[in-house]
């Protein structure tokens, strides 16, 4: 601000300088009167300096949002006098080759999409322009573990493939086996990187969104609102989505993550074509699929040539896996010594899945090393099994009611709130609260947002296949299916 500390007539100074530097987001409010002032025009030489660096036009993290205040987009072409006279006095003061550069930035300023204001009540028009600010505002940051292990040079190799300082539109797709990390290492990147685009939004678990009543719908709705704060009425479909999403996108250089897709129609409804983006966005899918199964994404999901970067999610190589099993069996970064040959037993018959990692590790906390002889067991006996044949030993070390309440949330908790479970629980005579903080201090929920209950896909297929078996054996008893 020009405040009472910058003297009148004083050059601009170095503390709105950095201010500018400071700020993600500038406002220039364009008068009539705005270019006969020489601090506004080197205030917005400073903000297109760092907003547009170079020609390239990559992100920066700075953002423009002009305010056109009873002013018309010709003033900026300096077509007429109102801004060409201001522009030519300062001119014979200051010289060609200070003028020069403030009438480049004020027409590049009329190609940038602002707010006109003119006639307008100015109560409003600030409203107005604080929702929009303040929706930009938001992070919307991506909750990630605390204790990440092997995952930064990962994190390196996706950022270098969606290279955010380059002007075309490029899709990263990361697959790999469930429990891998798939969703954790685009979490990050997206953390990261989100600063940089006009836009972003994370869909998360969209397989299994996708499969619930409206759940595209409301996949469309969350892309829309996130990018655009954009609302729709209750009687939107997957159809009015679609040409909604089609329609708005090309309006913003934006980030998405479209996490967990395991069909052609998932990426056709929320991002199918690659010229519904504008230039500078990028796409990063997850997704179980094989290598073999997302070949030809470029031509099956996205209709036109479109270079789509692979990235094959691998197991945590041998020490980066010991470590995160140390982290959860001991909180430190190695096993204890008199651990250490146990430990590395176990690492070695669990392999570097991430998941699998977590879990086993939670459940051997504090445990006796007669109880670390008999899991070992247990691991070779399912070691050349599917992943979930190993998380079922955590699953069989619960009590009853825990084992009960793991159930109930597979089938119908996953990312709902707690309260209404909590009270369900308690007129069955469970204690949940004992019973989440075992399941928590298992590794198999985590809650997030304050009271959503989250659970990986592999914990939670575990968990409706358990269910599954039970109904077959006495399809007359109590089911949840």
């Amino acid at each position: 601000m020009d405040d009472e500390e910058i003297r009148q007539g004083e050059e601009i100074g170095w503390k709105i300088l950095r201010a500018i530097e400071d700020s993600k987001i500038y406002i220039p409010i364009f008068s009539t009167g705005y270019a006969s002032s020489r601090w506004c025009l080197h205030e917005l030489a400073h903000m297109m300096e760092c907003a547009y660096p170079d020609s390239s036009g990559g992100p920066t993290g700075h953002e423009i949002l002009p305010i056109f205040y009873d002013v018309e987009p010709s003033d900026f072409k300096l077509e007429r006098k109102l801004y060409g006279d201001a522009l030519r006095k300062h001119e014979k003061e200051q010289g060609c080759h200070v003028v020069k550069p403030w009438e480049e930035d004020l027409r590049k300023v009329a190609k940038i999409k602002g707010r006109k204001v003119k006639g307008q009540r100015h109560s409003k028009v600030i409203r107005d322009i604080k929702q929009e600010v303040s929706h930009r505002m938001t992070t919307r940051e991506r909750d990630v573990p605390d204790d990440l292990v092997g995952i930064m040079d990962r994190v390196q190799d996706i950022k270098k493939l969606l290279d955010p300082t380059c002007a075309d539109i490029r899709v990263v797709l990361i697959y790999g086996i469930g429990g891998i990390g798939k969703t954790t290492l685009a979490s990050v990147v997206y953390n990261e990187l989100s600063p940089l685009f006009q836009g972003w939004s994370f869909l998360h678990d969209v397989r299994e969104s996708s499969s619930r009543f409206d759940g595209i719908v409301k996949l469309q709705k969350k892309l829309l609102w996130d990018l655009f704060n954009l609302a729709r009425p209750e009687t939107f479909d997957i159809d009015e989505g679609v040409n909604m999403i089609k329609h708005i996108l090309p309006n913003k250089r934006v980030l998405i993550v479209l996490d967990d897709v395991d069909d052609n129609d998932q990426i056709m409804q929320l991002a199918a074509k690659a010229n519904w983006f504008c230039q500078g966005s990028r796409i990063i899918i997850t997704t179980r699929n094989t290598g073999t199964e997302v070949e030809g994404l470029e031509e099956r999901f996205f209709m036109q040539p479109i270079k789509i970067h692979y990235y094959e999610m691998k197991e945590l190589h041998s020490n980066h896996a010991l470590q995160l099993f140390s982290k959860h069996a001991f909180s430190t970064d190695s096993p204890l010594h008199d651990f250490d040959d146990l430990s590395r037993k176990v690492v070695a018959t669990i392999g570097g899945l991430p998941l699998a990692l977590e879990v086993i590790g939670s459940s051997l906390r504090t445990k006796r090393k007669a109880a670390w002889d008999g899991a070992l067991k247990k691991l070779k006996e399912a070691a050349h099994k599917k992943v979930q044949e190993k998380l079922i030993i955590s699953y069989n070390a619960l009590e009853d009611d825990t084992k009960q309440v793991f159930l109930d949330i597979t089938c119908f908790f996953v990312m709902k709130r707690k309260t209404n479970p909590f009270y369900m629980w308690e007129s069955c005579n469970f204690f949940p609260d004992a019973e989440f903080e075992a399941l928590i201090d298992e590794s198999l929920i985590k809650i997030i947002d304050g009271d959503r209950i989250w659970m990986h896909g592999q914990l939670r297929d575990l968990g409706r296949e358990i269910v599954h078996r039970e109904n077959i054996i006495n399809p007359e008893g109590r089911s949840r299916l």
